[in-house]
Formats: C-alpha cells, sequence, structure tokens
C-alpha cells in the first residue's frame, strides 16, 4: 500500500501545489476531492485493496499533471513512478486470476478424465494380474498389491456373531449335538401279519395252513 509522509513539491511549470496529492496517495478508504489547477476529481467509492489501488491509478492520472512529484516513504517519486508501482500492483492481482481461472479450468478437465481413467487402469490391472499371476513379485513392483480382507474390531466380530446366531435360529439351522438331544419320547403301534412262509409283512393278511388266519400280534413299543 502506499502511503505519503505528506509532502509534495509544486509542480514543474505550474503555479500551484497538489494540494490533495499526499492525501490521495495514502489511498486508505476516505472519500475527498483533489484539485490542481483547473483538474478537480472525486475519489471513488472502496471495495476492497484491489479496488482501493486500481482507484488510485486510475484517479492520479487525471489529478497530477506531468511533472508532479511527492514524496512517498522519504522518497521522491514522480507521477510516473506512482501511478506505475501502483499498476504493478494490480498486474499482480490479474495474474492471479488468470492463474486461478487456469486452475479452475484444469480440475474441471481433470473431473471429467477421471471415470475413464480409473476403468483403463482397473482392465490393466485385471489384465496384468492374468499375466504374472496372483502373488506374483512383479505384480508388487508395479504397486499392485494382493488384497487382503480388512480386519475387524471387536465390536465388529460381535456383531458378526450375533448375526450368525439369529440367521441359524431364524432358519432352524441345528448342529450334531442339538440334534442328538431332539428325540421323539411317545409310543407308537406296530402291526404285523405272518405269511405262509413264516415271513411278516407289515399291513397284509394272509391264510395260515389249515385255513387259519395267521396270528397277528399287536405290540406296543416305543423308543
Amino acid at each position: 500500500m502506499v502511503n505519503s509522509n505528506n509532502g509534495s513539491t509544486p509542480a514543474s511549470g505550474n503555479g500551484g501545489t497538489t494540494g490533495g496529492g499526499s492525501s490521495a496517495a495514502g489511498g486508505g478508504s476516505q472519500s475527498g476531492s483533489a484539485t490542481s489547477g483547473a483538474i478537480s476529481a472525486t475519489t471513488l467509492p472502496q471495495s476492497g485493496f484491489r479496488d482501493e489501488v486500481t482507484n488510485l491509478a486510475t484517479g492520479l492520472k487525471g489529478l497530477f499533471p506531468d511533472g508532479t512529484s511527492v514524496v512517498v516513504n522519504g522518497q521522491s517519486m514522480t507521477k510516473d513512478d506512482v501511478i506505475n508501482a501502483l499498476e504493478a500492483v494490480v498486474t499482480q492481482f490479474a495474474g492471479v486470476d488468470a492463474a486461478v481461472q487456469s486452475l479452475r479450468e484444469e480440475r474441471l478437465g481433470l473431473k471429467a478424465a477421471l471415470p475413464g481413467a480409473h476403468q483403463f487402469v482397473a482392465s490393466l490391472k485385471g489384465v496384468l494380474i492374468g499375466l504374472f499371476g496372483k502373488g506374483s513379485p512383479a505384480l508388487q513392483t508395479l504397486g499392485i498389491a494382493r488384497k487382503h480382507a480388512p480386519k475387524l474390531t471387536s465390536e465388529q466380530k460381535s456383531a458378526r456373531a450375533a448375526k450368525a446366531l439369529a440367521t441359524r435360529e431364524l432358519r432352524g439351522t441345528r448342529g450334531k449335538r442339538q440334534k442328538a438331544g431332539v428325540k421323539f419320547t411317545g409310543q407308537v403301534e406296530v402291526q404285523t401279519v405272518m405269511k405262509p412262509s413264516g415271513a411278516p409283512i407289515a399291513g397284509l393278511t394272509a391264510l395260515a395252513p389249515g385255513g387259519d388266519t395267521g396270528a397277528s400280534s399287536s405290540t406296543p413299543s416305543a423308543k
């Protein structure tokens, strides 16, 4: 920021002095007027340091007659020196604007290209894994590491066990010990009929020698 030491010298070839020269060079955010001969102007409204510098550079071109010099920070500066110093700051702001715009465009281009790049790399990795084989040292050289299952925390392990148990109960799944404990405890009735040969066949009635029916038995049993 350009500051003035409230010093000004008469303009060469001009009987007057730059009455508002030092306050105009000081800038700040104050508004006022400066006169030099028949030239007068009003400071533009300020909106940030960039606008402040721009307004100073633009305004002083009309306020300072050619040949005017002022003392700024103990250094005598001509009109052109002051304006050049201010415009150099404005140019730096413009350069930053251009860089920001360029960076924004580069980011948009990268964002648009990333999906295709991810797909290409994934396909290439699949080809390389098929070419060298899983676990090949060549893949590690290329930065393609084998995928390992992530380690579960104790909370995740407990949640997985509880979920598995709830699933078994819902499906009615039982292990060997659980099956061994399930037995029928009621009574059953078994009926057999004797054939002439004497071989028992359940559910059949046959004549025994002599026309008599074979003896049948009904024996309750229980496991």
